[in-house]
């Protein structure tokens, strides 16, 4: 069985045949967006004039939460987002909806809301850190031992 673009394409032959169609139709794609101006770093595209749309209403939202009005507004970006990470009452979150006013958004904040608490909240990098750490120090210990043991064994052929 080949690998494919296609799902179900089986066989070597047909696999990488339509795994060449699959990549020349990426290169193709690839054209067509950078033609289009789709680049993801350029200030000018068209989907980094929609991100910072959506921050920008984002921000409005977090401002109208903070409680405060054009003249004593916090206008730092990294401040007012730091105030996202603090929801954490449903209460807030409803309050939050409505200052958005936008279901579609809401519902991607929410959902990174939900991942970033997930990714706090997972022990399991700190866990395998910690065992590699456990594993390296007990190698060190061997190896202290080993040559111990040998510094040992002369001293005592010496004597």
């Amino acid at each position: 069985m080949g690998f494919s673009a296609k799902p179900g394409a089986s066989g070597a032959v047909s696999g990488s045949v339509a795994a060449e169609a699959g990549m020349a139709s990426w290169f193709a794609l690839g054209r067509t967006k950078w033609a289009a101006k789709q680049r993801p770093w350029d200030n000018m595209s068209a989907d980094s004039t929609q991100a910072a749309q959506l921050k920008k209403k984002v921000l409005g939202a977090l401002q109208t939460m903070q409680g405060s009005d054009d003249e004593n507004c916090n206008k730092d970006e990294d401040v007012l987002l730091s105030l996202l990470d603090m929801i954490d009452t449903q209460k807030e979150l409803d309050e939050f909806e409505v200052a958005l006013g936008d279901e579609k958004l809401f519902l991607q904040m929410k959902a990174y809301l939900s991942a970033s608490r997930a990714e706090l909240l997972d022990f399991a990098p700190l866990a395998l850190i910690a065992g590699c750490f456990a594993v390296y120090m007990f190698s060190v210990f061997n190896k202290f031992a080993a040559t111990t043991a040998e510094e040992i064994a002369a001293q005592q052929k010496e004597d």
